[in-house]
């Protein structure tokens, strides 16, 4: 990849294959465009105009979100976004700096990074060469050691095992994407529901937001997020009435429980808690009684 730069009057930046279309507003990969939201190319747009600099989350949200309060969770679904979009480069492109925000990495080192990187090696092969005996004598311990501990320990972590759960994204079947927040929302809440629970593992909102509008198989979902049940729901509108719809599935696709919510204006705030108490329930006795507990 190249340091980023620019032609025809500033209205194009490129970076390696890919070329960002100012004037159209499209990244073009090759001559192909890349599609992507408004707001995820104004966020490429932004960190490729400040390369190799950490871009802070407040600094991105300001440039992206000028006028409107939103939260870090609509600028990690652009990233996510982004580093889907940009394929196997993506990781490497956008690094993320957690708690501190993204960096546009470039792909040349820089000489005396390269340099430094050099020196480390070397201290790490003297080091590590001096401790080759001490570390080969402890591993030869340990090997000693660890056939007294495992059978009580595989049989303690296989009784303390807890399935692990996770809750997709809710599809907003509506026109209006004003509303797509409202079913974020609804996601969320019964994330940090089920999050209480003792019996589940439930999987954080940055793990499942790559899966939002993605059309992913469930044995897929299971093997990426290392989950035996998957939650999924969808939020549609009739006027200001609310009507969702949430099933709980294993990986092979197949429905364990299902459940329809309809909800007036008056009773949407308790929705999302109402919800997460029966996919709670639902869990609990139709899950333990599936495994066998």
């Amino acid at each position: 990849m190249t340091t980023p730069g620019e032609d025809n009057a500033e209205s194009r930046l490129t970076f390696g294959r890919y070329v960002l279309d100012l004037r159209r507003g499209s990244l073009m990969l090759d001559g192909r465009e890349v599609a992507l939201h408004p707001k995820t190319f104004n966020v490429l747009r932004f960190l490729v105009e400040h390369p190799d600099r950490l871009v802070s989350t407040e600094e991105l949200l300001a440039a992206v979100w000028p006028d409107l309060v939103v939260t870090g969770d609509a600028l990690v679904q652009s990233i996510d976004e982004l580093q889907r979009a940009l394929g196997e480069s993506g990781a490497r492109l956008i690094a993320t700096v957690p708690g501190r925000g993204y960096r546009f990495e470039t792909t040349e080192a820089p000489p005396d990074r390269r340099k430094a990187r050099g020196l480390h090696a070397l201290r790490f092969r003297w080091k590590y060469g001096i401790l080759a005996p001490l570390v080969l004598g402890l591993t030869v311990i340990a090997l000693w050691l660890v056939p007294k501990f495992r059978d009580k320990t595989d049989s303690g972590a296989q009784a303390s095992a807890k399935p692990a759960i996770a809750v997709l994204p809710f599809q907003n079947q509506g026109d209006d994407p004003a509303r797509e927040h409202l079913a974020d929302g609804i996601t969320q809440d019964i994330i940090d529901s089920l999050a209480t629970s003792s019996t589940f593992t439930v999987m954080s909102w940055n793990s499942v937001a790559p899966y939002k509008g993605a059309a992913a198989r469930p044995g897929e979902i299971a093997r990426v997020l290392a989950v035996r049940y998957q939650v999924q729901g969808s939020v549609r509108y009739s006027g200001d009435d609310m009507h969702v719809s949430a099933q709980i599935v294993d990986e092979l696709g197949r429905v364990l429980w299902s459940a329809r919510f309809d909800e007036t204006p008056a009773g949407k705030a308790e929705l999302p808690e109402r919800i997460a108490h029966d996919i709670a329930a639902a869990l609990e006795e139709r899950v333990l009684e599936y495994e066998g507990r």
